[in-house]
């Protein structure tokens, strides 16, 4: 049936509160393999992976940036929530009738970004773990179920969190905020700045902001703190501030100094303390474009708890040249005297970051240059020679863990973790003994991991037990030292209650009584679920990759991925979206220039129409519900209104259909480019 149709362009800045990721378009919660194979059309080759992640970036600077300025506008983030505060008094005092009771709908089993994570040296059943824009969450029986700490008004970007390890000090912890690069809640590859210094005095049960700052300007040492470790000789407090370096704290927090480093010297900084005591720090040569280096970088020890000018070069002569970022140290907690520093040098080929690996005798400063090492496993089952190699994504995923009692036991994170018994003395050769989690060669993702590896956690009684952190949210090893297993190293998923998941979107079907739920998640594709007002039932993923605008309609649903692609979903008998059998990808095979999150709209008067926005194309199609399963892009009811193109530096961001059957109107807007 044709329609007349009238179009309104509103070419608008939008801003909106969103969030992104940066890393590989797979995820855990994937169905069937061979209708994974059938669905997944993004490429995993490292430029393709670059090219996405640029796609992400230019998408939600569109969306946040000021159509003013076309920049971000400043402390936006605080301003919504006291813009959220001040809604929530104005719509009480106007009418008793507008206020909502909110619930926490779901899902309850899938997790989201952890940057911070840490098992309790005096419970092991207390585990503390930090989403990177869900705040602060605490289990008491060993991860089985959690319950959050944070204030929802607080800014809820948790990077780092430290326990005071000392006899009679076990209940004091801190946590840091504000993500140098990357956040989710951010745009254009852009920080996301923190409030400041959080501590605890009971054990993880509230929290009180110790160092508190505003969000802008950027004047302050913790805005961007990317590691908070604590003395376990002296209780000395350590933060790593990005874009300074490295400061302490003699006093709880009360107060900090810096002791290494300069403002605007450092774009990265790390720290640690040695279990003997000694403060090892980081200090990046890559800096600012507009700043000239008069600060030494490198890595310096102090013995004197990191008093100024106590510190001493423990530089390997081997190291990069060229202006590394970021570095994570890890110190042997059974031997103070051997240090592991992963470095991305700043440097790329074929796409992926060149890094560096040495281990260090702090002591003396003698160094091994262990980086050629480094596992390489590319082509291994998959074709994709980006899969099996340690990629950290421009330092987004960066990572290194040593055992408790082993100091060759060594564990290296990029988007996957890769084990060695020798410390990388020398290069792994056994695949299944090495690439223990992240992405799989034949199961794309391990089973209860997930890739883009961030924190980890070793359990103080079980030593072999290990904790990963990482874009999934949480899973757990029992025993890290494991060989014995067929192919895929065993772990346990330790997301139910870790309620950290982000969503782009959300969709309900506008029917009272109907109790259905999915949304578009960052690196989760689209949960779906079921929520009646009490329970949760448990979700399934209906998208892959990162899931994008969701829409039920009557007789099917609607899912979308990265880069614009649409997936039509037939109904089961009881209502639910099926994804293994009756899918189709019905994304327009004409259609170029979409955005990460690409907006399309069924008509709610007749849902065999379907607007899709392109770039500056605008599609409809009239026959979505005759559509075959298992396409993967179709022409079939497609056509491009080419009448409505936008206008010159703009391209399409949003799109919106009138209700009322006797307005049939269609609202999109555009932004500039």
């Amino acid at each position: 049936m044709n329609k007349n149709r009238y179009l309104l362009l509103a070419a608008m800045g939008l801003v909106a509160f969103l969030v992104v990721m940066f890393q590989f378009p797979f995820l855990q919660h994937t169905p069937n393999l061979d209708l994974v194979n059938k669905k997944v059309i993004s490429s995993s080759s490292p430029r393709a992976s670059a090219e996405l992640k640029k796609a992400r970036d230019e998408y939600f600077f569109r969306m946040l940036k000021d159509p003013a300025t076309g920049k971000l506008p400043p402390n936006y983030r605080a301003r919504e929530l006291e813009f959220a505060k001040e809604l929530k008094t104005k719509l009480g005092k106007n009418n008793s009738t507008n206020s909502f009771t909110w619930k926490e709908a779901g899902p309850a089993d899938v997790g989201g970004r952890t940057r911070a994570l840490a098992v309790d040296v005096a419970d092991r059943n207390t585990i503390i773990a930090g989403g990177i824009s869900g705040g602060i969450w605490k289990s008491t029986d060993g991860g089985s179920s959690w319950t959050m700490k944070s204030k929802t008004s607080d800014i809820l970007s948790v990077t780092s969190i430290a326990q005071d390890t000392r006899s009679g000090h076990t209940s004091t912890w801190y946590y840091s905020t504000g993500e140098w690069q990357g956040n989710s809640a951010s745009a254009n590859g852009a920080p996301f700045r923190g409030t400041g210094i959080y501590k605890s005095t009971d054990n993880g049960e509230t929290w009180i902001k110790i160092q508190n700052v505003p969000v802008h300007p950027f004047n302050s040492n913790f805005n961007y703190v990317s590691r908070i470790v604590v003395s376990p000789t002296t209780g000395t407090v350590f933060i790593a501030s990005n874009a300074i370096g490295i400061y302490r704290s003699q006093n709880g927090g009360a107060s900090f100094s810096l002791v290494k480093g300069g403002v605007n010297q450092h774009f990265w900084g790390d720290v640690v303390v040695a279990a003997n005591g000694t403060v090892i720090a980081y200090l990046s040569k890559a800096t600012f474009s507009s700043i000239t280096q008069t600060d030494t970088p490198g890595i310096f020890k102090s013995t004197s708890d990191g008093a100024p000018n106590t510190w001493t070069s423990i530089t390997p002569s081997t190291y990069p040249t060229t202006s590394y970022t970021r570095a994570y140290l890890a110190s042997a907690p059974s031997n103070p005297d051997i240090l592991y520093v992963l470095t991305d040098n700043g440097v790329q080929s074929n796409s992926i970051d060149v890094v560096s690996f040495h281990k260090i005798t702090v002591s003396t400063g003698a160094s091994e240059d262990r980086s050629s090492h480094i596992p390489d496993f590319s082509g291994e089952g998959l074709s994709s020679s980006s899969l099996g190699v340690l990629n950290v994504q421009g330092t987004y995923n960066m990572m290194v863990a040593v055992h408790p009692e082993d100091p060759n036991l060594v564990i290296i994170g990029g988007t996957n973790l890769f084990r060695s018994f020798d410390g990388f003395a020398t290069t792994p050769t056994s695949r299944k003994n090495t690439w223990i989690a992240g992405y799989h060669p034949t199961k794309f993702i391990y089973p209860n991991q997930h890739p883009d590896q961030h924190s980890f956690a070793f359990d103080p009684v079980n030593i072999n037990a290990f904790w990963s952190g990482n874009d999934g949210g949480l899973a757990y090893a029992a025993d890290i030292t494991d060989t014995n297993y067929v192919d895929v190293f065993p772990w346990i998923d330790k997301n139910t209650g870790y309620n950290v998941t982000q969503f782009y979107t959300v969709a309900i079907y506008d029917s009272s009584g109907d109790n259905r739920v999915m949304g578009g998640a960052q690196d989760n594709g689209t949960p779906y679920f079921t929520f009646n007002g009490t329970t949760t039932s448990p979700s399934s993923d209906v998208s892959t990759g990162d899931g994008g605008y969701t829409h039920f309609t009557r007789d099917f649903a609607l899912t979308g991925s990265q880069k614009g692609r649409v997936n039509r979903l037939r109904y089961t008998t009881n209502k639910m979206p099926d994804w293994n059998n009756k899918w189709s990808v019905i994304t327009p095979s004409g259609a170029t220039g979409q955005l990460f999150i690409n907006p399309y709209v069924p008509d709610p008067n007749d849902e065999n129409y379907l607007y899709y926005l392109s770039g500056t194309q605008l599609w409809r199609n009239n026959s979505v519900s005759t559509i075959p399963d298992f396409q993967n892009k179709t022409t079939i009811g497609w056509t491009q209104l080419t009448n409505n193109n936008a206008p010159t530096n703009y391209v399409y961001t949003a799109i919106a259909i009138s209700k009322n059957n006797l307005s049939d109107i269609l609202y999109f807007a555009a932004s500039s480019t």
